[in-house]
């Protein structure tokens, strides 16, 4: 009989531990977007110069790292021609209150912070949709980017749209996630 104290006393701080916050479903939204990111792959970009339409296609590596405090960082390696490699990094964050989509790069500064449509309906794989407003050769446009998200694969067409304009294509990546 002594030890019942003991065990209840016990019993209640697994029941705490066990009540912690869980994520509301936009929470989790969000961070299955950002896990289908998290990865190594490998695939083309396919790319048009903001004032030709003439494309290349070129070799590109991603890798995707869950970042601490929440987003993904991305390592995206692409073919320059001749033997080089570009290098860039950028941050990738779903705000679930505002169900917004936000690249970061150059550290901390923000490059883009898009509306992501049909944000409650989205399951974690499929289309998502992503609105918003970016700068070509220093004009302003329009953006709309769909991604593809799908078991091992990604992709993403992002098409713009001067002022007065009709959307064009501008890039899209196809990316497969590889084995280590």
């Amino acid at each position: 009989m002594r030890h019942l104290p003991l065990l209840a006393a016990l019993s209640l701080a697994l029941l705490a531990v066990g009540c912690g916050a869980r994520p509301t479903r936009d929470e989790a939204r969000a961070a299955s977007i950002e896990r289908a990111f998290v990865g190594r792959f490998a695939g083309t970009l396919e790319d048009r110069g903001p004032s030709s339409d003439q494309r290349v296609t070129r070799p590109v590596r991603l890798i995707g790292e869950a970042l601490d405090e929440g987003g993904v960082e991305l390592t995206f390696e692409h073919d320059a021609g001749g033997g080089r490699i570009e290098r860039s990094v950028s941050r990738l964050r779903v705000d679930p209150a505002t169900r917004t989509m936000t690249w970061t790069s150059d550290g901390e500064r923000v490059v883009e912070t898009h509306a992501v449509e049909l944000f409650a309906s989205f399951t974690g794989m499929g289309e998502l949709i992503v609105n918003g407003r970016s700068a070509e050769s220093d004009q302003p446009v329009d953006v709309r980017t769909v991604y593809s998200l799908a078991m091992g694969r990604i992709t993403w067409q992002r098409d713009t749209r001067p002022a007065g304009g009709s959307f064009a294509f501008r890039y899209r990546y196809t990316l497969n996630r590889q084995r280590r």
